[in-house]
C-alpha cells in the first residue's frame, strides 16, 4: 500500500515537471517568435501599400503610420510626422533604385546565360 502511494507521488511529481517543460518551453518560443518577427510596417511594400491607402482617406481620419505603425489623426501629410514623411520618401527612393539595379543585373545574366545557348528561365 505505501509503495503504490510512493508510486502516485513520483507520478504526479514527474507529470508536474513535464508540464513546467511544455509551459517554459511553448512560453519561451512564445518570447523568441515576438522578438523576432517581422511586424508589417518593417517591410517596404507593405509601407508603400500602406502610404497610398493613406493618401486616399480625408483629413481628420484616424490611420496607422505606414512608416512607424502609430496611429495619428490624418492631417496634411499621410504619416504622422514631417520626420516619418521624409523617412517615406527616402526609402522609396532607396528601394526604387534597388529594383533597378536587381533588374539591370537580372538583364546582364540573362544574356550571359543566353550567349551560352541556355534558357534563363
Amino acid at each position: 500500500m505505501i509503495l503504490n502511494v510512493i508510486k502516485f507521488f513520483i507520478g504526479l511529481a514527474l507529470g508536474i515537471l513535464i508540464c513546467i517543460g511544455l509551459v517554459m518551453t511553448c512560453f519561451y518560443d512564445v518570447v523568441e517568435t515576438a522578438k523576432n518577427g517581422e511586424l508589417p510596417y518593417d517591410n517596404v511594400t507593405y509601407m508603400i501599400h500602406s502610404y497610398h491607402k493613406c493618401e486616399v482617406e480625408d483629413k481628420g481620419t484616424f490611420l496607422e503610420c505606414p512608416v512607424c505603425g502609430k496611429y495619428f489623426y490624418k492631417d496634411n501629410l499621410n504619416c504622422c510626422s514631417e520626420r516619418c514623411e521624409n523617412e517615406y520618401w527616402e526609402i522609396c527612393d532607396a528601394w526604387e533604385n534597388a529594383q533597378e539595379c536587381i533588374q539591370e543585373c537580372i538583364q546582364e545574366k540573362q544574356e550571359f546565360i543566353e550567349q551560352h545557348h541556355k534558357k534563363f528561365k
